[in-house]
């Protein structure tokens, strides 16, 4: 009888261990630490709740007519108007012919790529005035006569004036961001090459007293 006892009350005993031993292994676990099946004892604080990444930020994509393009703008439009403006007070007072005529294909020249380069500045959102600014070379240009003159004159609007352009023309040709713009550059170059030969040829004159 007492064997029977023992028995059933082991029984009772092993049955209660057994339903108590997930939640005493659970309150084993350290917290945070990963449970059977890699879960843990403890809830994602995320859990159930739905995560949005923030959306990268947006790349600030380049501006047409930027560096390069700009600054070739700049310094043609305004090396272009000097030409001109030198170039028509030589067409009143110079008294020598090759540098009259010389002056004369300047203007005209000069003229029709600063309004090309006018309008294409425009299109492409970069200011040119139209205004002329008073040059102080000009100014002092007015001021003389004679042989004087047209030294002075070449001075300004000769060789020196077009090796300068020719190499800004040049240097947007190839390496010019803006394709209207080096297109611009590209069929300019051989007229200023050409400017850049009569130049020398005049200057020349003009140095020899002829």
């Amino acid at each position: 009888m007492y064997s029977r006892i023992t028995k059933v009350h082991s029984a009772w005993v092993l049955s209660a261990a057994l339903m108590a031993s997930p939640f005493a292994i659970a309150q084993e676990l350290p917290k945070g630490e990963p449970g059977q099946g890699g879960g843990t004892d403890q809830a994602s604080p995320t859990a159930g709740v739905e995560v949005t990444q923030a959306a990268p930020k947006p790349t600030r994509a380049a501006q047409p007519g930027a560096g390069i393009d700009v600054e070739f703008v700049d310094k043609a439009q305004k090396a272009g108007k000097a030409e001109v403006q030198a170039s028509q007070v030589a067409v009143q007072r110079s008294n020598n012919p090759a540098v009259k005529r010389f002056a004369q294909q300047m203007v005209t020249d000069h003229s029709k790529a600063n309004e090309a380069l006018r309008q294409l500045g425009a299109k492409k959102g970069v200011s040119v005035p139209n205004d002329a600014a008073v040059d102080p070379d000009i100014e002092a240009l007015k001021n003389k006569k004679g042989r004087e003159f047209d030294v002075a004159y070449m001075a300004l609007a000769g060789p020196e004036a077009h090796e300068k352009a020719v190499t800004l023309f040049q240097t947007e040709s190839e390496k010019g961001q803006d394709p209207d713009l080096k297109a611009f550059a590209t069929k300019t170059l051989p007229t200023l090459r050409h400017h850049l030969s009569e130049a020398r040829e005049v200057s020349a004159k003009v140095e020899m007293g002829k």
